[in-house]
């Protein structure tokens, strides 16, 4: 008898942990149901509410917008004035140095025969590629030794350019020569058709010819502009 109510005891209990079992596992799906509604129903609010509040002050955000992006438009459009400022003050300062290197550069060719102790008869003005070009004893018959000068002037921290650079290069290679060129001018008065287009032109035909080291060239010239160039053992008109 004992045993049979001790029995019945424990079914008892087990029928009620399994109901308790149960009643947990249904109040823990119901909070999750519950808490997840409750947080999707908070969200649906707070859009709600953001999306009425944006409603009431939309015009008041894109006036906010509006100033906002006009203060960073004058804020860039300042600071390329000021970067324009400093630009054309800094053009400008470069264009009176380089107009005063060039009234450097042009008293330095007047007064540069007399710095440099020359002759004036003895110097030439050339300007490009190189200012000058000195004689040295040319004019001065005591002296039989005439020593030629290459001369450029340089102001400031100015270099030399590519072209004085190859040029002084072939100076100081021996890269210099000596030629001496003849010339003569004669009038064409027969055979002007062979230099002549077929149209033939008005004026009168002139024939130069240069003759260096053995070899003689002819250049023909016409009063009316036209010109031809014929050299070696033939002529070919240009």
């Amino acid at each position: 008898m004992e045993r049979a109510i001790l029995y019945l005891v424990l079914f008892l209990l087990l029928i009620a942990f399994t109901l308790t079992l149960v009643a947990a596992a249904y109040f823990y799906a119901r909070y999750h149901h519950l808490r997840g509604e409750v947080e999707r129903l908070a969200r649906d609010r707070a859009q709600t509410l953001f999306q009425q509040w944006r409603d009431q002050h939309e015009a008041e955000i894109r006036r906010i917008a509006r100033e906002e992006a006009q203060a960073e438009f004058q804020k860039k459009e300042a600071d390329l004035y000021a970067e324009f400022q400093k630009r054309e003050e800094q053009i400008r300062n470069e264009a009176v140095e380089r107009s005063r290197a060039v009234q450097r550069g042009q008293v330095m060719e007047h007064v540069f025969p007399f710095l440099m102790d020359l002759n004036p008869e003895d110097v030439r003005y050339l300007g490009s590629p190189v200012d000058w070009i000195v004689f040295r004893g040319l004019r001065n018959e005591e002296d039989e030794k005439v020593e030629i000068l290459l001369v450029e002037a340089k102001t400031g921290r100015a270099s030399l350019n590519d072209r004085q650079q190859r040029l002084r290069q072939a100076v100081q290679e021996g890269r210099v020569q000596v030629k001496w060129w003849t010339a003569r001018l004669e009038r064409v008065e027969r055979g002007i058709e062979e230099v002549r287009p077929k149209k033939g032109r008005q004026g009168i035909t002139f024939r130069v010819y240069v003759e260096e080291a053995g070899e003689e060239r002819s250049l023909w010239l016409n009063a009316g502009g036209k010109s031809g160039l014929s050299g070696g053992k033939g002529d070919a008109s240009l």
